[in-house]
């Protein structure tokens, strides 16, 4: 292939440019309107309806109601 290392080397340098990328964190949307229904193994039934709760706020309702926090 006749490949000149030096040569190679400085090509490789020239089109390597670091350079620093950011991206920026979306924000967490709600999920709109929400009806949760949880029935637990020991019978207790919940039946929820919501709005604008994150999927985290979502798990963490259904966590703490479970008893799994």
């Amino acid at each position: 292939m006749r490949v000149d290392y030096g040569t190679l080397k400085t090509r490789l340098a020239a089109a390597a440019v670091p350079a620093f990328v950011e991206f920026a964190a979306a924000r967490p949307t709600g999920l709109g309107v929400c009806v949760i229904a949880i029935d637990s193994p020991r019978g207790r039934r919940l039946r929820i309806e919501v709005s604008g709760l994150t999927v985290a706020d979502l798990v963490a309702v259904t966590q703490g109601w479970s008893g799994e926090a």
